[in-house]
């Protein structure tokens, strides 16, 4: 899959910086921040809203019909609301693969650069108090890595990956070659499951968001993670939803509604365990026969 840069896309500002270092975002320049990074860009578009809560957003895989980058997937249901808005482009896309779970390639540790620039950003948010990160599917992957780096930042993770090694082996390998040489993950020095992480005790809030009726995430992905952090189920708010078979995403109402709600608690990780689709005690068994009846009742 080739990709090619094209920032016309997108009707904003355009701003360069020359390295990570030199990187300084001004409260008055809103638009697309391009960074130099190796022989490419790290690519940033920036809204600062004068609000207390910083929404940072990273895209999933980019399907066969966008040929161009970088891309700065969120921004139609983002648009009204009352946060500051950060949306990352995955460097990954100049090695021409589609996928690349925000971690980096051989000559770019993105895992290590990616806080310290997203730091950089915050400093100059002047009204900014809460962090939260989001993503979907592989952008989901990142949202959890992330957001793990900043205690007392949230997570929201739609149908996420939790350990890339038991994702699609296609688009693994794709990854693989593109970025490490075609290392076996295993031996590819970039962290590619977060299940060990967060087996541990953890500084951040995680609000996860899963289709019950995706055959694969479920159990590869869900389960290990709710049986991992078990001891600190009360971190994790689960929205399980039925949105039909497969890899299928929550409805734009109820994605819109959940950041409105985590943006209107200032904070308060309580006013989002009492809303009534937040799940914080069910365990890996439960949701598991929850999603198994729900799949049986397509056949």
């Amino acid at each position: 899959m080739a990709f090619e840069r094209a920032l016309s896309r997108y009707d904003i500002n355009h701003f360069t910086h020359p390295s990570l270092n030199a990187l300084t975002i001004e409260a008055s320049q809103p638009g697309i921040h391009s960074i130099k990074y190796g022989s490419g860009n790290l690519d940033f578009y920036v809204e600062n809203k004068d609000a207390k809560t910083t929404l940072v957003l990273f895209h999933a895989a980019v399907p066969p019909r966008v040929n161009t980058y970088p891309v700065f997937q969120g921004l139609t249901i983002t648009q009204n609301l009352k946060c500051n808005l950060i949306f990352v482009s995955d460097p990954v896309l100049e090695m021409n693969t589609n996928l690349g779970w925000y971690a980096g390639d051989t000559l770019r540790r993105l895992q290590d650069d990616l806080p310290k620039a997203l730091s950089k950003v915050l400093t100059n948010f002047r009204s900014h108090e809460h962090l939260v990160f989001f993503g979907p599917s592989g952008g989901g992957f990142a949202a959890l890595y992330y957001s793990r780096l900043f205690p007392g930042s949230w997570a929201i993770s739609m149908n996420p990956q939790t350990d890339i090694s038991k994702y699609s082996p296609r688009a693994v390998d794709s990854y693989l070659n593109a970025a490490w040489r075609g290392l076996p993950i295993e031996k590819a020095p970039f962290h590619h499951s977060i299940i060990d992480s967060y087996r541990k005790d953890f500084r951040n809030h995680i609000i996860y968001v899963q289709n019950l009726g995706d055959r694969t995430h479920v159990p590869r992905h869900l389960l290990p993670f709710l049986e991992a952090t078990q001891e600190n189920r009360s971190k994790t708010a689960l929205f399980a939803g039925k949105w039909g078979l497969g890899h299928k995403p929550a409805p734009g109402r109820i994605l819109s509604e959940i950041f409105r709600q985590v943006i209107s608690s200032n904070g308060n990780w309580n006013s989002i365990t009492s809303l009534q689709d937040a799940d914080v005690t069910s365990t890996a068994s439960d949701i598991s026969s929850r999603s198994q009846k729900y799949i049986k009742s397509f056949s």
